[in-house]
């Protein structure tokens, strides 16, 4: 396509105008100009959504067009478009109730969350889920120490996407990484002194995710539609893991598993009398008592269930009691996300409607 260029001069000029959501096509007394360059006044922009994004449902702008004014402003600014979030892009995917390796892509929303240790080397604590491309949802108690009832600093935490092993330093072709800028907690929660009630925390990334096939985000149900479908006896949801296998074995790999629910009162039965104490009312049980269970490293991880070809974010990996010899053969309690709507939104919503994500 050939690209006109205008041959006089102004003083006034707009700015360039460029997004990682939206597609901007500029044009200039009929002629295609370069939008990612200083703009001449006249000059009008048509802006869309990017393949796989959309306008959210809260913010639908009554305009797609913009202008570049004799002051050298813009008349309008650009509006943000959202990621077509729960779309599994790669569709080639196999489930076994005893776990499989994960197919690159199958489950792009999935993080690999590390620490720093004394000798500055990044070490796989926790997992997570993409929920913008800046931001992530995991388990509070994967940055808190409870020895002094305190988060950790968070610079001693990075996130991996797109990874398919263990290791920050693999050879992975696809994957992105990124250190940590801030992490939330909700202001009640103390650790273990509270029995892990509240174990929720959303992760603000230094730097963005580029969003692709590879890394994308999950979808939240804000309105809490599916929930009650989802979540009740002879469903199952699916969950990434790079935790211990049944015999207490590091796994290197990323695995998928299936972790059907399970009703309180079994939950309740099933487990050790110690640990009863942990299901507190924003938790819920799912998982085996022997078979392909996730394990230690695992908190923070999001089991999903799928309606409709979109994947929803249900609940994250809080606390299971741990067998004999590592071994990782009990219910697993997660946190619901349908607990912390209203303070994710609080949390979110000036980003999500100034397309700051």
């Amino acid at each position: 396509m050939a690209y006109g260029r205008p041959i006089f001069i102004s003083a006034e000029i707009c700015p360039p105008l460029n997004s990682t959501s939206v597609d901007i096509s500029c044009n200039y007394r009929g002629k295609e100009v370069y939008c990612s360059e200083p703009i001449l006044p006249g000059t009008q922009a048509t802006l869309a959504c990017k393949q796989f994004y959309t306008l959210p449902s809260r913010i639908d702008p009554d305009y797609r067009m913009m202008e570049c004014l004799d002051d050298g402003s813009w008349n309008r600014t650009i509006f943000y478009c959202m990621p077509e979030c729960g779309k599994l892009i790669s569709q080639d995917q196999k489930l076994t109730v005893n776990g499989v390796e994960t197919k690159v892509g199958l489950f792009p929303w999935h993080v690999v969350i590390y620490e720093k240790d004394n000798a500055d080397t990044y070490k796989q604590i926790c997992g997570g889920t993409i929920i913008t491309s800046k931001f992530v949802i995991s388990a509070a108690h994967c940055f808190y120490d409870d020895n002094e009832d305190k988060p950790y600093n968070v610079s001693k935490y990075a996130v991996g996407a797109g990874k398919q092993h263990r290791a920050w330093d693999a050879d992975e072709q696809y994957s992105q990484k990124s250190l940590v800028k801030d992490i939330m907690y909700r202001n009640r929660y103390s650790g273990k002194r509270t029995l892990l009630a509240e174990d929720i925390a959303v992760v603000k990334l230094v730097t963005s995710f580029v969003l692709n096939m590879l890394v994308w985000p999950i979808c939240i149900d804000w309105r809490n539609m599916y929930e009650a479908k989802q979540l009740q006896v002879g469903q199952s949801g699916k969950i990434v893991s790079l935790g211990r296998d049944i015999t207490g074995k590091p796994i290197e790999n990323l695995y998928e598993a299936a972790m059907p629910y399970v009703q309180y009162q079994k939950c309740r039965d099933n487990v050790p009398v110690e640990f009863r104490r942990y299901i507190t009312l924003d938790k819920f049980c799912a998982g085996y008592i022997n078979g392909s269970n996730i394990c230690d490293g695992d908190s923070g991880n999001g089991l999903c269930f799928e309606k409709d070809g979109i994947w929803y974010l249900r609940g994250i990996v809080s606390v299971a009691p741990q067998g004999e010899n590592g071994q990782c053969n009990s219910y697993v309690a997660f946190t619901y996300i349908s607990h912390y709507r209203s303070w994710l939104l609080s949390k979110m919503s000036k980003r999500l409607g100034t397309g700051i994500v």
